[in-house]
């Protein structure tokens, strides 16, 4: 699980990399398909850089074989989407928490 904030900074790496070389070259060549191609492009390079490094998001006691592969390069392709759904989710569970706390208090 130590590996996590390394794959999150090849994750960041990635995206940045697609949003800064790919997709002004895909924009000139594919504007009207820009979105599918980027997101193949993302998902080949993240499975690619899943299968020739050792990185995984699971824990060493967990061994799922090639899937394991397979999900963490999807966790690469998705750039730091992922990391922002999961704070954004975190930030509505805790308005409401405190929401209920003060409904709580005020009866």
């Amino acid at each position: 699980m130590e590996n996590i904030g390394i794959v999150l900074t090849v994750a960041f790496a990635l995206q940045r990399f697609v949003e800064l070389i790919i997709d002004p070259l895909v924009e000139n060549f594919f504007p009207a398909n820009k979105k599918t191609i980027l997101t193949i492009l993302a998902l080949m390079l993240g499975e690619l850089i899943a299968f020739t490094t050792t990185l995984t998001i699971f824990p060493e006691k967990i061994d799922l074989g090639d899937w394991e592969k397979i999900i963490t390069g999807f966790a690469i392709s998705g750039g730091t989407e992922f990391l922002n759904s999961f704070i954004k989710v975190m930030g509505y569970k805790k308005e409401e928490e405190k929401r209920r706390f003060t409904e709580n208090q005020n009866k």
